[in-house]
């Protein structure tokens, strides 16, 4: 596969079990469909429950004339990544994505700062978004039961944090009952 940007050869490299092409010019990475996001949560396992919005946004892609996919040879279609300044190339046929050398880190480090200022009561509503996907969620359900504990164990730090002694009081109401036992 040749890269979309400076059409040098892409080598095949593993990184954390993960299999990715990388550009052996400008360090660009072309991640198949589903690798951005386990590449995603490898940088970081606390945002394996944050979805890449990637698709839910396809009539925002900017189809350039030209650039062609290296998986496919279809046509890539450009989108800037929420507000990072990112300019991720995606390919509609395939799914694939391509992102420049640095691209990556910047996306996991907006995704760490909106974690970072989500306030317990967005936490609270992701919790129960993530536990409504249990039954209706794209996912596998062990997956998405990953997912939901992962918002719940974000939720409990939160709430230890904003409100010290909640975990307790919780915990001293519930040992009366049959779920604190």
């Amino acid at each position: 596969m040749k890269c979309p940007k400076c059409e040098q050869e892409l080598v095949r490299g593993e990184a954390d079990g993960l299999e990715l092409d990388v550009c052996s010019g400008c360090r660009g990475i072309w991640f198949d469909e589903g690798e951005l996001r386990q590449a995603k949560d490898l940088a970081n396992e606390n945002l394996n429950w944050m979805d890449f919005a990637i698709w839910k946004h396809e009539d925002a892609f900017q189809i350039r004339p030209g650039t062609a996919c290296p998986r496919c040879a279809g046509a890539m279609g450009s989108l800037e990544y929420a507000d990072t300044g990112v300019q991720l190339e995606a390919c509609p046929a395939c799914r694939g994505v391509w992102l420049d050398a640095e691209d990556l880190e910047r996306i996991v480090r907006a995704l760490e700062d909106e974690l970072v200022g989500k306030p317990s009561k967005e936490l609270f509503t992701d919790t129960l978004r993530e536990a409504a996907e249990l039954v209706t969620g794209p996912e596998r359900f062990l997956s998405e039961w990953r997912d939901l504990r992962q918002v719940l164990r974000l939720l409990q730090m939160r709430l230890s944090i904003e409100k010290p002694g909640f975990h307790e009081r919780i915990a001293s109401v519930l040992r009366g009952t049959p779920f604190g036992a």
